[in-house]
């Protein structure tokens, strides 16, 4: 079922007269994607996996071999991964509840018409239905919600296996998702990615890894989100790139940034038809490399031909400055003092020129 562990076990067999194999490593594979590298001990090795999706899996064993063992590869033994009863592919009037044991499926063209709600020990995969209460899991063993639709709150508490609420990939899919999250004390790994919810989202106390090596988790990226994303007390961290949120807190801040502006020339005035070129640098901590825009302003009014300039990177010596600038020739004697604005990006604030650069045009 959906979100219950199933175990494989590789054993190394050597032909007559080697000997046993005791060292090495066994790779085992779903088709051609790597789940786990695991050392040899005893002529066999074992992984234990709950984060097959559903369907089929033909897994094989790949042993790496030693200094005096060749190595091999098994005959795919295939899996199927499915669910406690039928997938609702239609609509249902009926709020659904998923006992500890089982595993409830919503596919595409399904419509839950009420609330769903996951027991301890139970199991949710939504694959292109919709649900329009709310979901409520509390120790799930699993839950996947992928290419959906849900009208009320999502709440996620205690799962102990893998949690995915859209992958920003055409294997999962985004989400609509029309009010908040709420995903705590989750240690099974989580991933919540390129969703667009109408409401805040809240990651707190959440850990483990992915079901693939290598996997950076708690994930949450490239969501659009109407309100706070807050991230607190999650292990190791969170790996929160490209969020579109109403503001930002706790471990999902983002990284402060200053902006500067400068003219050429310099001297503070110019002739009428002279040309003058504003720069703004961009300064931060970290190795982001930023995108986003820069605005002049005259006075507080736009600068003609110098909105949303795109921020670009030049070198300085052994440093790499990242600025945008803008070229102005102003016809009429007068006074100017130009400002700019940095519009921010998913990973860097916005920030505006703190003293205004003054230009007499003579």
């Amino acid at each position: 079922l959906f979100g219950r562990s199933v175990t494989f076990t590789a054993t190394v067999a050597v032909t007559a007269p080697g000997a046993a194999a005791t060292t090495g490593t066994v790779t085992f594979f779903d088709g051609t994607t790597a789940l786990a590298t695991v050392a040899v001990s005893g002529s066999t090795a074992s992984f234990t996996t709950a984060g097959l999706a559903p369907g089929a899996h033909a897994v094989t064993a790949r042993y790496s071999g030693t200094a005096g063992l060749a190595g091999s590869t098994s005959a795919a033994r295939t899996v199927t991964v499915g669910f406690s009863s039928p997938c609702i592919t239609t609509a249902s009037s009926k709020a659904l509840t998923v006992e500890s044991g089982q595993a409830a499926c919503v596919g595409a063209g399904g419509t839950v018409k009420s609330s769903v709600t996951v027991k301890q020990g139970g199991s949710l995969y939504v694959s292109g239905g919709s649900i329009t209460g709310s979901v409520t899991t509390t120790g799930a063993t699993a839950v996947t919600i992928c290419k959906a639709t849900v009208g009320g709150s999502i709440s996620v508490f205690g799962s102990t296996g893998f949690v995915l609420i859209g992958d920003g990939t055409s294997a999962c899919g985004a989400n609509t998702l029309k009010s908040y999250l709420t995903a705590a004390s989750n240690t099974g790994g989580i991933e919540v990615a390129g969703n667009t919810f109408s409401g805040p989202v809240t990651l707190t106390n959440n850990s483990g890894s992915g079901p693939l090596p290598g996997q950076r988790i708690p994930i949450v990226r490239a969501n659009t989100i109407t309100g706070n994303l807050s991230c607190t007390g999650n292990v190791p961290g969170v790996d929160d790139v490209g969020n579109k949120a109403s503001s930002y807190s706790g471990q999902c801040t983002l990284t402060g940034t200053s902006v500067s502006v400068a003219a050429s020339p310099s001297g503070g005035t110019v002739a009428t038809g002279q040309p003058v070129t504003f720069t703004a640098t961009l300064a931060f901590t970290g190795s982001t490399v930023p995108t986003g825009t820069v605005s002049f302003t005259d006075g507080g009014a736009p600068l003609a031909g110098c909105a949303s300039v795109p921020v670009s990177a030049r070198t300085a010596g052994s440093t790499t400055v990242y600025s945008a600038a803008c070229t102005v020739t102003w016809t009429d004697s007068g006074y100017h003092s130009v400002t700019a604005a940095y519009s921010g990006d998913t990973r860097l604030a916005p920030s505006v020129s703190a003293v205004p650069v003054a230009v007499t045009v003579a």
